[in-house]
């Protein structure tokens, strides 16, 4: 599911021209979605709730965006409401 001032939607109905939520520093903020690409993932990570492919960005408060299938397990970071 991805975070919209909308409502959180299913990934798959993200399209160009929509706004999401994201970050800018410190700041929550929206953004307007420029471009989606689908593709076909052979592998997925379990982390808390989610299924992530390994190279997607997780943010991490010890070391920013870390790929997911670089996680350690001592990392923190949040799950958006």
């Amino acid at each position: 599911m991805i975070a919209t001032p909308q409502g959180a939607i299913p990934i798959e109905a993200i399209e160009p021209g929509m706004e999401v939520w994201g970050w800018s520093g410190d700041e929550i903020i929206t953004t307007r979605v420029s471009a989606v690409k689908q593709s076909a993932a052979a592998e997925f990570i379990d982390i808390e709730l989610l299924q992530l492919t390994p190279n997607h960005p997780v943010w991490t408060a010890e070391k920013g965006y870390v790929p997911a299938g670089r996680l350690t397990g001592s990392e923190s970071f949040g799950l958006w409401p």
